[in-house]
């Protein structure tokens, strides 16, 4: 072999050698481009879904928000409520207490209240005094009995006349 054939047999040796680098190189630059596109529409389903991700946030905030606002509601109104079956409360008890009266030596109501009721009631009342005086084996009558109203049967609520002070349970001054 003669060096003019060994320079020959280098030069078509880089050739085939460059040609199959040009086949590498296209191959990958091929793969890339596919592995790009796949990116790329993977990219443009991902902003999709975070766009749809965003509006449920979105919406999820604005509903958080709307609930949050009623809890307050809520809160305000059992405190509300809260305060007004104190209230309440302490009226009845108010009423309670001005409601009972002490039996004088006598028998009948105290003068200072018994005036206040209906006379139907102040009746009523009369009668359950003299009933006690009667039932009071020492002939003296208890000095700080409460009085008992008359039950749904015998006297409706409909029937007797309210008084600011005693029978109006149900109305607010």
């Amino acid at each position: 072999m003669t060096v003019i054939d060994t320079i020959t047999l280098v030069i078509l040796a880089n050739r085939r050698s460059a040609t199959r680098s040009k086949e590498k190189k296209v191959k990958y630059t091929t793969e890339l481009e596919k592995e790009v596109q796949t990116l790329k529409t993977q990219a443009t389903d991902l902003a999709t879904e975070v766009t749809l991700i965003e509006k449920d946030a979105s919406g999820l905030s604005a509903e958080n928000k709307e609930l949050k606002l009623r809890l307050q509601a809520l809160e305000e109104q059992a405190k509300l409520r809260d305060a007004l079956k104190e209230s309440l409360r302490n009226d009845v008890n108010r009423l309670r207490m001005e409601c009972r009266l002490p039996i004088s030596n006598n028998g009948s109501a105290g003068s200072d209240v018994f005036h206040l009721f209906p006379p139907h009631i102040q009746n009523l009342l009369q009668q359950q005094f003299q009933n006690q005086n009667q039932a009071s084996p020492s002939g003296q009558p208890n000095q700080q009995q409460e009085v008992h109203m008359p039950n749904q049967n015998q006297a409706s609520a409909s029937q007797m006349p309210s008084h600011p002070n005693c029978l109006g349970f149900n109305e607010r001054p």
